[in-house]
């Protein structure tokens, strides 16, 4: 494999944690309740658009999220699997030594 592709297990394991920070913020959004009182706007169908419109972002928000933290955990799995990978390596080395 090129150089170009090598990654170091900090890289990783700091991809993760500024993916996770980024996200953090979304998990405390509360656009649905952004609509209000749907009396205040004098129009049932205006209400009803802004409404829709606020818990499809909310919706959104929350996928968007959900998936950043999943991706934060993938790269800390595999932060973990090269660690141990590169352990065991060394273990084998060592022993082919003696």
């Amino acid at each position: 494999m090129p150089d170009d592709y090598g990654v170091t297990v900090d890289t990783l394991t700091n991809a993760a944690k500024q993916i996770s920070d980024f996200a953090a913020p979304v998990n405390d959004l509360d656009i649905e309740s952004q609509a209000g009182d749907g009396g205040a706007y004098g129009n049932d169908e205006l209400f009803g658009a802004f409404a829709t419109f606020c818990t499809t972002w909310q919706v959104g928000a929350s996928a968007l999220g959900m998936r950043a933290e999943s991706a934060s955990d993938g790269l800390v799995q595999c932060a973990e699997t090269y660690s141990l990978s590169d352990e065991d390596a060394q273990k084998m080395i060592e022993g082919a030594q003696r």
